[in-house]
């Protein structure tokens, strides 16, 4: 197993925070999203903690930049706005759990406002589209309004029953959730589906309504494990599933203790690169990494790490910060303050 290099893979964070590589170009209107990436990962690597004097108001200024002017929401990137650049519901997810996790009071949210437009962007099948016009529907921005509304401390902007609905539509006969109905199992899609059902206070409920949903999810999950996790069946292991397969596992009662960590913790190390960070697949330090794989390896070896006792943790558990797995963000004091008793 390769050795856990905490400093490089520090330094990775920080030098996109600063300037991206021109790969990132056709991402430009996603920006905030990666942002949302290298803020969440630094804050799992205890960086913030260990350097109180990084500066985070420039970055929780920049956030605040992309607010858009209706207040009901945030663009992703810096290009010039125009009349049809709408809020965009994974960028508003991004930007509050950055801002959260930054120890922002979201006080210049108004949040009656963002709720509103939740209730817009609903569809009468229970879907969520990610804007208000012209955009696809499907379970990504269902897990992306109930987590906004979670954050919010306000579920009034979701129709709470058709959202349920849409999820159990989406249940396949493989056991595991599909992004739209009669689709195939999806681990992104599973872990947007649980983790939704988990914040809505529906978990429990859905699976005393669909007899054998659970068994039969959690084997699905399981059945994903090669060394490392492959979101479909017949797909090749990736590292992000490690998150999207191993945090629902996580969620449904600690059931990744089932999987073969020992092997998935060792198939995500090696897809360490020597620029830091973590690739898609397995192809030694001469890979190129990529901040949303990078972020979701650091997931999963926080999870891994955090099941483990002391006698069986190794040297990178004692590095990383524990996740909140259904909000997909570190275990920080700042998310700990502002959930309060909602902290879970």
């Amino acid at each position: 197993m390769t050795e856990f290099d905490r400093e490089r893979h520090i330094q990775y964070f920080l030098m996109n925070l600063k300037k991206l590589p021109r790969d990132y170009i056709a991402l430009d209107s996603n920006r905030l999203t990666l942002v949302h990436f290298s803020v969440q990962s630094l804050e799992l690597l205890n960086f913030f903690d260990t350097n109180a004097d990084f500066d985070k108001n420039q970055i929780i200024e920049w956030i605040y930049h992309l607010q858009k002017k209706s207040l009901n929401g945030f663009r992703g990137g810096t290009s010039e706005e125009t009349s049809h650049d709408f809020p965009h519901l994974a960028m508003t997810y991004s930007a509050l759990s950055s801002l959260i996790t930054l120890g922002d009071d979201l006080e210049r949210i108004d949040k009656k406002k963002i709720t509103s437009y939740l209730k817009q962007l609903q569809k009468k099948d229970g879907s969520f589209s990610c804007v208000e016009f012209g955009s696809e529907t499907d379970m990504r921005f269902l897990y992306c309004a109930v987590a906004i509304s979670y954050m919010l401390n306000d579920l009034s902007g979701i129709n709470l029953e058709s959202a349920f609905s849409y999820i159990q539509s989406c249940l396949s006969y493989e056991g595991g959730f599909s992004l739209i109905p009669m689709q195939e199992s999806h681990g992104g899609s599973t872990f947007c589906a649980v983790a939704s059902l988990k914040l809505m206070g529906q978990l429990e409920r859905f699976f005393e309504v669909n007899v054998d949903s659970k068994n039969n999810l959690v084997q699905w999950c399981l059945s994903r494990q090669i060394e490392g996790l492959q979101g479909r069946t017949n797909k090749l292991e990736d590292t992000c599933y490690s998150f999207w397969i191993g945090a629902s596992l996580n969620i449904l009662d600690d059931a990744h203790e089932l999987l073969d960590k020992c092997a998935l913790d060792d198939f995500v190390h090696d897809c360490q690169t020597s620029l830091g960070g973590f690739s898609k697949l397995r192809g030694g330090g001469n890979s190129y990494p990529d901040l949303l794989h990078s972020f979701y390896s650091l997931c999963w070896l926080s999870i891994s790490s955090s099941s483990c006792s002391s006698e069986e943790k190794s040297e990178y558990s004692f590095k990383l910060k524990a996740l909140n797995a259904p909000l997909g963000l570190p275990d920080s004091q700042n998310l700990k303050s502002y959930l309060g008793t909602r902290y879970n």
